[in-house]
């Protein structure tokens, strides 16, 4: 109701962001949304005394997190 964008371009924009955020977690980076707050990831891992030796498949844990901003909370 507060927009100029029509129903169509914002849900194309939801989309469009909800396409972005999965890769730029994956990517390891947090995922800055202005007022509304950050997303990021947090893990837990098996630890391994050479770095050579670390796999993706000793992370035990992975939850997204919502660090939100004042507005938000």
């Amino acid at each position: 109701d507060m927009s100029t964008l029509s129903t169509p371009d914002m849900m194309a924009a939801i989309e469009a962001l909800l396409a972005i955020i999965p890769e730029e977690l994956a990517n390891g980076k947090i995922v800055e949304l202005g007022d509304f707050g950050n997303i990021w990831l947090r893990f837990s891992a098996e630890g391994v005394e050479d770095p050579a030796k670390v796999k993706g498949d000793q992370i035990t844990t992975l939850i997204p997190r919502l660090n939100p901003g004042k507005q938000f909370k």
